[in-house]
């Protein structure tokens, strides 16, 4: 009987894998048949083997395939679907054995939960390094979030190494950033509505710790992982929460660009780093624009420069009005404008950039009684992807591509 249910299990693996294998984006990751022969010769031939061998096994196909990048809820929804399908073809059969099909459940509940482990301990050793990045920034930074940001992240370490440890702990000790709005240096520096916002993050994250530590005292290792990924999530929202919230009200008044009332330069070194490390963190969508006025130069010699700040004025409106509160928008320095989209993919950055070029070249700027001025602006746009190194990097991409749009005819926006 194992044999048959060993050949079953092949066979829906397969079947599984080269369907998989010919849907859009997810069919990348198998492509390759020497894959699929891999994993379904492992998955047969497994089935029979001593627990701790199973988890030995798939623990290192965890491992393996977070190096490959292969995403894991990908992964472990494929087991979903291949223990599915193995339960259905057996129900169907005549005279099938109650306790074959637990046990087929309890296999695919072990691989699962092998391969999440697998997967968990080398995200952890990732994220790791970037918290006690940000633990040895905090210490070296001189402002009123220090105390705030120091406590959240010594709690946050401590909980990522009791995961990796698998240390089960009171869930409510050593919760000091617990009562915000109790901590004068962020009440004074936040609105009311900003710092529910930062309440709510912080009763989600102490309710998951909950979670996590069941999973841990039970050895849910499927369970841990979905936990822990939710966990970091958080832990850039409440960063993101804090320190851009805080960080653009210090900026507001000595750090904006008097003709445009946009952020200068100055303000932009540091919400650029900040919301890079945030992305990085995280691990969601960044992208920045780099946007140029067309001809801006022939506008400034035919009606002079009175007028031409009088365009750049009026463009940094409208810029303000079609952007998102939620974007950040810098004069670079004359004409060109740095806009910055946190949790933005490239492909709707683009969707946003075009439809402003569309409505710009639609319409005229007014400078003066009877002074009508068209303009157009090109664009170029890159996101926050394993080859960026730095947030430098994806600015010198998107100024690239402005100039290809420059170069290319104008008026376009190069993505």
């Amino acid at each position: 009987m194992k044999e048959k249910i060993k050949k079953i299990i092949f066979s829906n693996t397969v079947k599984y894998l080269e369907n998989l294998s010919g849907c859009q984006g997810v069919g990348l990751y198998f492509k390759d048949s020497k894959m699929v022969d891999k994993i379904s010769d492992l998955v047969s031939r497994s089935f029979d083997l001593p627990s701790q061998e199973i988890r030995r096994k798939f623990y290192i196909v965890g491992e393996e395939y977070y190096d490959m990048s292969v995403p894991y809820y990908i992964f472990v929804d494929m087991f979903d679907n291949i223990e599915r399908s193995v339960i259905q073809e057996l129900v169907s059969q005549e005279n099938t054995d109650k306790n074959l099909i637990e046990e087929v459940s309890e296999y695919f509940n072990l691989v699962r939960d092998s391969v999440s482990f697998g997967y968990l301990q080398k995200m952890i050793k990732s994220d790791k390094d970037i918290i006690r990045k940000e633990l040895r920034s905090v210490k070296d930074r001189n402002s009123e979030l220090r105390p705030f940001l120091r406590d959240y992240l010594i709690w946050v370490n401590k909980l990522t190494e009791d995961i990796k440890k698998l240390r089960s702990c009171d869930p409510q000790s050593n919760v000091q950033w617990r009562n915000v709005e109790e901590k004068d240096y962020i009440s004074s520096l936040l609105n009311k509505d900003e710092i529910e916002a930062i309440r709510d993050v912080q009763n989600k994250l102490i309710n998951l710790s909950s979670s996590i530590y069941y999973a841990i005292e039970k050895r849910k290792f499927t369970l841990l992982t979905s936990n822990y990924i939710e966990l970091i999530k958080l832990v850039g929202k409440l960063i993101s929460l804090a320190t851009v919230n805080i960080a653009a009200r210090s900026l507001e008044g000595i750090n904006i660009d008097h003709l445009t009332g946009l952020l200068n330069r100055k303000a932009m070194d540091f919400v650029l780093n900040s919301q890079y490390q945030i992305a990085k963190l995280t691990g969601k969508p960044l992208s920045i624009v780099m946007l140029d006025l067309d001809d801006f130069k022939d506008i400034n010699d035919r009606y002079g420069h009175l007028v031409g700040d009088c365009v750049l004025q009026n463009f940094a409106k409208e810029l303000q009005e079609h952007l998102r509160k939620s974007d950040f928008i810098f004069r670079y320095g004359g004409e060109e404008f740095l806009i910055l989209m946190p949790f933005t993919e490239k492909k709707d950055a683009c969707g946003v950039i075009r439809n402003l070029l569309d409505k710009i070249s639609d319409s005229y700027i007014c400078c003066g009684e009877d002074l009508y001025i068209s303009v157009t602006f090109s664009a170029g746009i890159e996101d926050i992807t394993s080859k960026h190194e730095s947030v430098i990097d994806i600015i010198k991409q998107a100024d690239r591509k402005m100039y290809k749009a420059k170069t290319s005819g104008k008026s376009k926006v190069v993505c």
